[in-house]
């Protein structure tokens, strides 16, 4: 039975005087736009939600982070209000000041959004146990990376996420003392606060409410009312036997609360009344047509196939910083397939990357890994893909092909590709399935969708569904009881620094932190192994390109080592990158200031239907199912 998705989000609209009553006798609670904009979601994790174009889309409307980019990727201010620079040449220390603006928790009790919520956030992602791409994003902060890799001082006592450089200096205020940095000549010389700036403009970096996290880690992103947000939206729904969730205006965004008397002091204007945008999943592609051209249907985003193509020429797209790629799992048997660079190379080189492009209408082919918009020094004029060129050129099979596949026993010939359940994804998946099949393996395919996971294991006393893909990525390919050889993601960039994505397939720097910790008293035991990143590429040259990238001060040579790992990267091609990412929606002439940033992703806080009384929905008929 297929199931129905809600996603409501309450935004903001300014009227010029207070309303009443609908005419049909209702309470007129603001505008209900009627709208088809995302695909299934059972995680809310800002830290973990970076394998899916769509996950991404929602949490830029959950979370805010302290900084964004406007769409010719300047910097702007979010969360933050200001930020000051001090510079103390003297002892070589370089650090920074970030003061936040008053807001609160989307449930308005848990208070107010603290500079501790954001520190703590940082702090979990650079806990060596907690795997997360974003822990790059960190590593300029003073023994950032120390922690997340569970060294050791010079005395032999552990170095922790309580001795990096990030700390709340009280409730509004979050200080930051850099990694010292050095020239060639082993000069000190400043961080490099443009690009640190840039990357705390990443949703992953969001504060999330250490009150609940602490008390929930393995479920509070799962469950409506324990995902708390700081953004304009909160989750107000999220139904584990129907596949809904919905999504509303959050009402405390950017209160203000004093600290003396726990108490709001604002309220809500009375001339702002949220509206609602509603999806529903059980519309077919002919009767969303049918309702947009109706003005039932307001707003369409992650359309059906059959709808892009025919709507393709209305339909606004925007570059996301994201590559949809094949992910290898080079570690699963030594004699099986994927453990050869020529078969691996042979893969990718089969696959019409225009061809892929084209089911999925809104994309462009993948030239590289390292995805468009991602800049190659300091500015959005001077990119990395552009300057690092077409790495994806080859279409004949690798001269070792031929040789390492028959070296391949013939039961190990069948590999599982998995993929996230969602049309667009089983297309590319089929399409794979039949160049690869035509190369003379079996692929079996698997669709990825959700888990149940019941009340016993939640302290919330409330059964929940978790996301198969998220299971399969964290878990090395193991979903369920299936081990996969490949998997379809959206890799998201996460920042417009090429060293966060590429650092991601770097053993110590991947933020995927160690294994072998165990407490001993009051230490850990320095039991520790690397934890290797999902695919289990593990390359010395490799991890050199990306040491010396972390180390150069110098934005060019530090470009340069980066292109290096990507074609490293490619050459022994343990992922592979197919499509670079668009998010598209189509908006009714009715509907008004929808903004994009330069990830790529729509800005709802403002938008506004006009004449929307018209469509409010009767007690005998609602606008649409």
């Amino acid at each position: 039975m297929k199931r129905i998705l809600t996603l409501t989000l309450a935004l903001v609209m300014l009227l010029s005087t207070v309303l009443g009553l609908a005419s049909c006798g209702i309470d007129d609670n603001g505008a209900i736009i009627n709208a088809y904009y995302v695909g299934e979601m059972y995680d809310f994790d800002p830290a973990r939600a970076a394998l899916d174009d769509d996950a991404m889309r929602v949490m830029s409307l959950l979370y805010e982070p302290l900084f964004t980019l406007d769409e010719k990727g300047k910097l702007k201010y979010a969360l933050a209000e200001s930020y000051e620079i001090f510079r103390d040449e003297e002892n070589g220390e370089y650090s920074m000041e970030i003061t936040i603006k008053q807001t609160m928790w989307s449930d308005g009790m848990k208070g107010a959004v603290k500079a501790s919520d954001v520190v703590y956030a940082w702090k979990r992602i650079l806990e060596p146990d907690f795997e997360s791409q974003a822990a790059p994003l960190l590593y300029a902060i003073e023994n950032a990376v120390e922690a997340k890799t569970a060294a050791s001082d010079a005395n032999g006592h552990p170095i922790t996420t309580e001795d990096i450089g990030a700390a709340a200096v009280n409730e509004d205020t979050i200080a930051i003392t850099f990694r010292k940095v050095y020239d060639a000549e082993g000069n000190q010389v400043e961080p490099n606060y443009d690009a640190f700036l840039r990357n705390l403009t990443s949703v992953a970096l969001s504060p999330v409410c250490q009150q609940v996290v602490s008390a929930g880690e393995s479920y509070w992103s799962n469950l409506a009312y324990t995902v708390l947000t700081n953004g304009p939206f909160k989750i107000s729904k999220l139904d584990v036997a129907f596949g809904e969730f919905t999504i509303e205006r959050n009402p405390y965004y950017e209160y203000s609360y004093e600290e003396k008397d726990k108490a709001l002091t604002a309220s809500p204007d009375a001339h702002v009344r949220p509206y609602q945008i509603a999806t529903d999943w059980s519309l077919s592609a002919e009767e969303m047509a049918d309702l947009f051209a109706k003005n039932s249907l307001f707003i369409m985003s992650e359309m059906p196939l059959s709808l892009r193509t025919e709507m393709k020429d209305d339909i606004e797209a925007n570059d996301t910083l994201s590559t949809m790629t094949v992910l290898l799992n080079t570690t699963k048997a030594a004699d099986g397939p994927l453990a050869s660079a020529a078969i691996r190379r042979t893969l990718s080189s089969v696959l019409n990357r225009q061809s892929i492009a084209d089911l999925l209408v809104f994309a462009t082919p993948a030239t590289g890994f390292v995805s468009n918009g991602v800049f190659n020094t300091d500015s959005r004029r001077d990119t990395f893909r552009e300057e690092g060129g077409n790495l994806l050129g080859a279409t004949d099979k690798d001269p070792g092909f031929d040789t390492a596949f028959a070296a391949v026993p013939k039961l190990k010939r069948t590999m599982t590709l998995g993929y996230n359940d969602t049309e667009s994804d089983k297309a590319v998946a089929e399409y794979i399935k039949g160049a690869w099949e035509a190369l003379g393996f079996t692929i079996t395919l698997k669709a990825l969708s959700a888990t149940e996971v019941s009340a016993e294991d939640s302290a919330a006393g409330a059964a929940y569904n978790s996301s198969q893909l998220l299971e399969a990525y964290y878990n090395n390919f193991k979903v369920g009881n299936t081990t996969l050889d490949a998997l379809i993601i959206d890799y998201q960039m996460l920042s417009p620094d090429a060293f966060t994505a590429l650092a991601g397939f770097s053993t110590t720097l991947n933020g995927n932190g160690v294994s072998g910790l165990t407490p001993e008293g009051n230490n850990l035991v320095q039991n520790i192994t690397s934890v290797a990143n999902v695919t289990g590429f593990s390359n010395a040259t490799y991890d050199d390109l990306i040491n010396k990238a972390f180390a150069e001060s110098d934005l060019e040579k530090r470009a340069e080592y980066l292109h290096d790992a990507e074609e490293l990267l490619l050459e022994e091609m343990p992922v592979i990158p197919l499509t670079f990412g668009q998010c598209h929606y189509l908006a009714s002439s009715k509907i008004k200031n929808i903004e994009v940033g330069y990830y790529g992703y729509p800005i709802l806080t403002k938008t506004k239907l006009k004449n929307y009384q018209k469509y409010l929905p009767t007690e005998e008929a609602p606008a649409a199912e």
